[in-house]
């Protein structure tokens, strides 16, 4: 007589108890410490981890989630760069909606994708710096998050592609020299 397979379970496993999450967060690796909370099989934390860290220190380019007058979730792309474990610059364009979000409630989200199957979520709330960055020949505000909490959203069966500007036409090389001035600014 064989006993039915639990919902979450994984068939036949020895490890009896462990769910899918579990095994997709492990990667076949022993478990990492706790940081803060586990979620739905994903790791929280309060600062950003060592790899998390280090690819925000250089910059990147994020996914920006602000909460419009609609209540809805609005999404721009822009550039991120980790001043310390616990706070993150980014760049907002002047007259966009996501800067209006911003100057009225002051929460932000930023999605990362990064090499090596990085991807995170962090939150927290936000404030402008610095109306203007001096470095762009538009105009950009930088503003800074003080993190509420880190999201590693990466799963085992899932690989991501790091998000990347891949500037194009006859401006590409000004535009490049430009994304490298505004993250130079946004570590100053």
């Amino acid at each position: 007589m064989s006993v039915p397979e639990q919902p979450g379970k994984i068939p036949g496993d020895q490890r009896k108890g462990q769910d899918y999450a579990d095994a997709a967060r492990n990667r076949g690796r022993p478990p990492r410490p706790r940081r803060v909370e586990e979620s739905v099989g994903v790791k929280v934390a309060r600062a950003l981890p060592e790899p998390l860290f280090h690819l925000l220190q250089a910059g990147t380019p994020v996914v920006l989630v602000t909460v419009g007058l609609d209540s809805w979730g609005h999404a721009a792309l822009t550039w991120a760069v980790a001043v310390a474990r616990d706070r993150v610059r980014f760049a907002v364009d002047h007259g966009s909606t996501t800067l209006a979000n911003l100057e009225r409630d002051g929460k932000a989200a930023l999605q990362v994708i990064g090499p090596g199957d990085t991807l995170a979520l962090l939150k927290g709330p936000a404030r402008m710096l610095r109306p203007r960055i001096l470095a762009a020949p538009f105009k950009m505000a930088m503003w800074e998050m003080s993190l509420a909490e880190v999201k590693d959203q990466s799963w085992a069966p899932v690989a991501v592609s790091p998000l990347a500007f891949d500037w194009r036409g006859p401006d590409a090389d000004t535009l490049r020299k430009v994304e490298q001035a505004v993250l130079a600014e946004l570590r100053s």
